[in-house]
């Protein structure tokens, strides 16, 4: 197992003028597969939801069919931002992930908390990488490539499984600001109305409209639900950066 990052490649690629790349299965280089490495022109949502994320990586499906030949001698430039490229099962989840969220930057977590994982991202164990699909209870429901150098889609690994052997996951979910509904920037009055447009929707039984990072950066009281108690914590804590307090949200 090898792993090239950023700094180290630019080294290698002036030892070998080559691209740079990772290798994220044991394997050998192999040869480029140019027809997918100008796959997506397509820029993605900047806050995409789960359901836009699962319908984007299962559109490739019909391009990439169940037991289709993957192996180490595929590979993928991936745009998540922290490896270069990816050979076998990584290029494989990288492939998908691009086509999911086009060019928006990939976070390393090392924290293995199956509740906070989401669809799309990335699970690394055991010299394996997987990109999920389904949230379930105690597994998920992932694609994978470089199984017995094939395809494989809507595998399931349980999360003992999965936690057996956890090494990272990658998320290109952009990271959530607790109580910036609106995704501005700041924290004021604005956000709180959100909040509370949106509880009057939930109540009434109306569409609502926030998409998975909205509730979650809505949820400053951490219950679960966007409700009033949100929107007031919301008002209570812009009151106090605007008489110059450094406020808290515990």
């Amino acid at each position: 197992m090898q792993f090239l990052n950023k700094a180290s490649a630019i080294v290698l690629s002036v030892l070998l003028t080559s691209v740079n790349w990772i290798s994220l299965c044991p394997c050998d280089a192999g040869a480029i597969n140019t027809d997918i490495s100008q796959i997506f022109a397509e820029e993605k949502s900047a806050s995409p939801d789960s359901k836009s994320v699962y319908n984007a990586i299962m559109a490739m499906e019909s391009k990439y069919p169940e037991g289709t030949t993957w192996n180490n001698s595929n590979y993928y430039s991936w745009k998540g931002g922290i490896y270069n490229t990816g050979f076998g099962c990584a290029g494989f989840a990288f492939m998908l992930s691009d086509a999911a969220f086009g060019n928006l930057p990939a976070r390393m977590i090392k924290k293995f908390n199956p509740a906070e994982i989401r669809v799309g991202d990335i699970i690394h164990y055991s010299g394996h990488f997987v990109i999920v699909l389904e949230l379930k209870e105690s597994s998920f429901i992932v694609a994978e490539g470089n199984v017995n150098e094939q395809i494989f889609w809507e595998t399931e690994k349980t999360h003992e499984y999965i936690r057996s052997g956890f090494e990272e996951y990658y998320t290109r979910y952009p990271a959530i600001a607790t109580g910036d509904v609106n995704e501005d920037g700041k924290v004021d009055s604005a956000d709180s109305s959100l909040v509370l447009s949106e509880y009057g929707l939930i109540q009434t039984g109306g569409r609502l409209t926030f998409t998975e990072t909205q509730k979650k950066s809505a949820d400053v009281n951490k219950d679960g639900k966007t409700d009033s108690s949100d929107a007031s914590k919301i008002l209570e804590y812009y009151g106090a950066v605007s008489t110059g307090k450094n406020p808290t949200w515990d």
